[in-house]
């Protein structure tokens, strides 16, 4: 496999892996555990990790690509015609759909990254705002500017960005 596509693979490991973390190590409400058992290993540790190194991969994976459809443009191709999903991301404000192209450019570009969280009670959150007790949604939003210094957002679904990695590899025969 390579680096790309192991990259991605790692992103949706990480992004769908705390909630079965969670679920696993967390002791059920009505059941009774000593707090010795749960010392070895616990969410507040796993979390910014996995945390940091999901945003970490989606810059990488976004600078990566977007050196692939630079070597593309010298071949007259376009990326967003080699990948299966043509739109990943929305913009939060106007609701409307971003390229994968575009996408990738916002993310090389954008001031901060933020995961989306859910908690057991359905609240969703950014970033460290709720507590250890939750699970990554599978989107992502980018903070930033557009070409005219404005304010933007933009929210990915981390699904479809790591999908068209893989269809695009795919597709240069690169995965082995």
């Amino acid at each position: 496999m390579d680096n790309i596509s192991h990259k991605a693979l790692r992103l949706l490991q990480n992004i769908f892996s705390l909630k079965e973390i969670n679920s696993l190590i967390l002791p059920l409400n009505n059941e009774y555990k000593p707090n010795e058992e749960y010392s070895y290993f616990s969410t507040e540790d796993y979390y910014p990790i996995i945390y940091e190194e999901s945003v970490s991969l989606i810059i990488e994976i976004a600078v990566l690509m977007r050196r692939e459809a630079e070597q593309l443009d010298k071949y007259k191709e376009s990326l967003n015609a080699k990948v299966k999903y043509s739109n990943v991301s929305k913009d939060v404000a106007n609701n409307i759909d971003i390229s994968f192209l575009n996408t990738l450019s916002k993310i090389v570009h954008s001031h901060d990254i933020l995961l989306e969280v859910k908690d057991g009670h359905g609240n969703i959150g950014c970033g460290y705002e709720l507590d250890r007790d939750c699970y990554f949604t599978g989107f992502a939003l980018c903070r930033g500017t557009d070409k005219n210094n404005a304010p933007q957002t933009i929210r990915i679904d981390i699904k479809r960005f790591c999908i068209n990695v893989f269809m695009f590899k795919a597709d240069r025969c690169d995965i082995m």
